[in-house]
């Protein structure tokens, strides 16, 4: 992982070390639905959950046992409204090793696809159908048992993720509500040194959901050239190794021992991160700020900033 000197931190302070997982939700059901078998004619319909499927809980479960630092002391999980979401969240703290803190699932502000904005609601009326062409492509897609339907359908939504990210309004929208929610959660890992004399290290898995992530590094993430020292941002999503799988990862390890700030970044799928050899990851907070604060402006115009 790429390492990033920070802003000094003040020397009365105690140590602590926080790893940001920005991740997307485990698999999940397919939800409601409705196929025509095109030989026969003859129509399904279905009504199953948005809940992790049994895979799904399995995978989350997984990340919390392997996946987190094994140094850390604590897991403090915090996801979207949505209760797929949520779901992951415990599920990644009963899998794992470490004392649970959980800040429940109604932590994060924003971050499902209900809370955004009537312009980017209407680009996702235009990508859902896609995702639904896309998945009836299957020649037994009606007929198929529930677990496996969730499979075609996870497959398919690359294509309505895709048509979202590409819209630039969209990314934008969504980059700033991710980006808001970041910048508050390391503000309250800063301010969590001031509660106790002793030094700690907390994996805080940040669970959201397709495009969320992406949009984020498409936005703040510099990738620079170790030898040349070139840096830029991704023109793409399949620049970053394509969309988030299921339970998939970018981690910020913030590292404070009370004189000073340091970052490293990187994607906690090795073979993600094997894209990017020869190349230093780090994200640019000025950038973060920037969209932290035009999420207030568009949302709270009228209230206090708490981005400043």
């Amino acid at each position: 992982m790429a390492i990033h000197e920070g802003e000094p931190r003040r020397e009365n302070e105690r140590s602590v070390t926080v790893y940001f997982d920005l991740m997307r939700h485990s698999n999940r059901f397919a939800g409601k639905g409705e196929w025509t078998d095109p030989m026969t004619g003859e129509v399904f319909k279905w009504d199953d959950t948005e809940n992790l499927t049994p895979e799904g809980k399995k995978v989350a479960q997984d990340y919390g046992a392997n996946q987190l630092p094994e140094d850390v002391d604590f897991v403090v999980s915090v996801a979207s409204r949505e209760p797929r979401a949520g779901e992951t969240a415990g599920d990644i703290e009963s899998g794992s090793k470490q004392g649970k803190r959980s800040l429940g699932p109604n932590t994060l502000k924003g971050v499902t696809y209900k809370e955004l904005s009537p312009d980017a609601s209407k680009v996702l009326k235009v990508a859902k159908p896609l995702i639904e062409v896309e998945a009836a492509k299957h020649p037994s897609y009606g007929r198929l048992d529930q677990e496996t339907r969730s499979k075609v359908r996870q497959t398919a939504q690359e294509v309505g993720l895709r048509y979202a990210i590409e819209n630039e309004g969209m990314r934008k929208e969504i980059a700033e509500v991710e980006a808001f929610n970041l910048w508050l959660l390391r503000d309250m890992a800063r301010g969590a040194q001031k509660g106790t004399d002793k030094s700690f290290k907390t994996a805080m898995p940040i669970v959201t959901h397709g495009l969320f992530n992406e949009a984020l590094l498409l936005e703040a993430l510099d990738i620079i050239d170790e030898e040349s020292g070139e840096r830029r941002k991704a023109k793409d999503v399949d620049e970053l190794g394509g969309f988030f799988a299921p339970a998939e990862s970018f981690r910020i390890k913030l590292e404070n021992d009370g004189k000073s700030e340091k970052y490293e970044y990187g994607f906690v799928n090795p073979e993600r991160q094997k894209k990017f050899t020869g190349k230093r990851l780090e994200l640019d907070w000025s950038r973060i700020k920037e969209l932290a604060q035009d999420y207030e402006k568009r949302t709270t115009p009228d209230a206090k900033p708490l981005v400043s």
